[in-house]
């Protein structure tokens, strides 16, 4: 989370909407935009989806009366137009959980999420075509409630959602899949395995690509002595053939974080994860060609301090976000025909937070809040024909740092802050969460590829 002051009160939406005229912007990043203010409460859980033109949908949370109360809202970007107005996704609830998003080629969103709403949870999701709002929020048929859940959406507009749920009516864990369409909604929830006898399956992760060829990656840990024992299962889909038998592709070992599956157009799949001690944690990376065995593990990193991130993009490049002991961001990337390059860093302060993306078109961008002098949230673009940006470039607002709160105004609730897309052009916009003393904000800016 990013919390810096920035004193907004009285600031109000208004101000976000901003004269916007295509092909005005330079060459690199514009001005950041105030996308909402909340003046009593939080905002965080952002998410963003962009589509091969640029054109993006940003969800996030926003919570009020301590907790109580959390509304998810949304506004669209347009090349031609700039940020519109800010719309409601889903109704107001006791609690909602992280909302998961996906979008399509034609600038579909869809957004899920589990809610809490009078003494009833389910899971929810919400529909915006493009050029029209959110539909109103319906349960997501089938599922029991879940905490756990991820949500894939291909070009086409067909999604997967996956879910930890009961299996039957024995006591007995299961992965589920749900497919989306927009012609014709949700089909039935349908088992991809069983967490085995004896284990505790964690957050389930999905990657869809765009010839509807996916894999699902979920980690299983059991008790055994003093310590547990952690098992990372997966299982792969490919049109015409089915979803494979879930296998075992890494384990025993003490604990994984949950890792992140991607695929690229081809069905080459990766999946990159935090193995937990002792005696350290290493961050290591599965690998497996369409239709063929897993290749032997590799370790991409000796030592981290936490999850690390993984985005792959459809010709096969891939980025490795990772949080490392020395408290900064390493960078490692993977080029189809020479492998993984050698890890290098991005940040130089006390790092935060961080997300990366690879775009269509091999282009990379990363995003990070750190402390370099003062709290600031930065980015590093990559092109394949010359490589990363010397240095970090400050994406916010060059404000001085904030003040300390009172005790009565300290917030309690902490949020994913960051997120980062690469349309095919080479463009990106980042958002980012923000929290001072007096009110939450939600801000955006934007990376032109190319001078008009």
């Amino acid at each position: 989370m990013l919390w810096r002051g920035h004193r907004i009160k009285g600031a109000g939406l208004g101000v976000a909407v901003l004269a916007f005229a295509s092909g005005c912007e330079p060459r690199g990043w514009g001005q950041p935009q105030l996308l909402t203010t909340v003046e009593s409460g939080g905002t965080g859980s952002v998410r963003l989806v962009i589509d091969d033109l640029g054109n993006a949908v940003a969800v996030w949370e926003e919570v009020r009366d301590n907790g109580k109360e959390t509304t998810i809202r949304a506004r669209r970007f347009r090349v031609d137009r700039g940020w519109l107005a800010p719309e409601t996704v889903g109704r107001v609830c006791a609690g909602c959980d992280v909302p998961r998003l996906g979008g399509d080629a034609a600038g579909d969103a869809l957004a899920v999420w589990n809610a809490i709403e009078s003494g009833s949870e389910h899971l929810v999701f919400s529909l915006s075509l493009a050029g029209s709002g959110w539909s109103v929020p319906e349960a997501v048929p089938g599922l029991a409630p879940s905490v756990a859940y991820d949500l894939a959406m291909a070009a086409d507009g067909h999604a997967l959602l996956v879910t930890l749920g009961a299996a039957r009516a024995d006591a007995l864990q299961a992965v589920f899949v749900q497919d989306f369409a927009r012609n014709r909604g949700w089909d039935r929830p349908q088992p991809l395995a069983t967490i085995l006898p004896g284990r505790m399956g964690s957050v389930p992760t999905v990657s869809l690509n765009d010839s509807g060829q996916a894999v699902v990656v979920w980690a299983e840990a059991r008790p055994e002595g003093r310590r547990p024992m952690g098992f990372l299962r997966a299982t792969r889909f490919a049109p015409g053939i089915g979803w494979t038998e879930a296998e075992e592709i890494n384990g025993p070992s003490f604990f994984f974080e949950a890792a992140q599956p991607g695929i690229d157009s081809l069905g080459n799949v990766f999946v990159v994860g935090s193995e937990v001690g002792p005696p350290d944690s290493v961050v290591m990376s599965r690998r497996s060609p369409p239709g063929a065995p897993w290749e032997p593990a590799e370790v991409l990193e000796p030592s981290t301090d936490g999850r690390p991130g993984l985005s792959v993009g459809p010709e096969g490049q891939a980025l490795v976000s990772l949080p490392a002991r020395d408290h900064r961001l390493w960078i490692k990337l993977f080029r189809p025909g020479t492998g993984w390059q050698v890890s290098r860093p991005m940040s130089a302060g006390f790092l935060e937070g961080f997300d990366g993306h690879v775009g269509p078109a091999g282009v990379a961008a990363v995003v990070w809040t750190a402390r370099e002098g003062s709290h600031r949230l930065w980015a590093r673009r990559y092109e394949p024909t010359k490589g990363w940006t010397p240095t970090g470039h400050p994406v916010d607002r060059d404000d001085p740092p904030r003040l300390p709160c009172p005790p009565d105004q300290l917030d309690l609730h902490e949020f994913p802050a960051e997120r980062i897309r690469v349309d095919r052009l080479g463009n990106a916009i980042a958002i980012w969460a923000e929290k001072d003393c007096d009110a939450s904000t939600v801000w955006a800016n934007r990376f032109q590829a190319a001078d008009p």
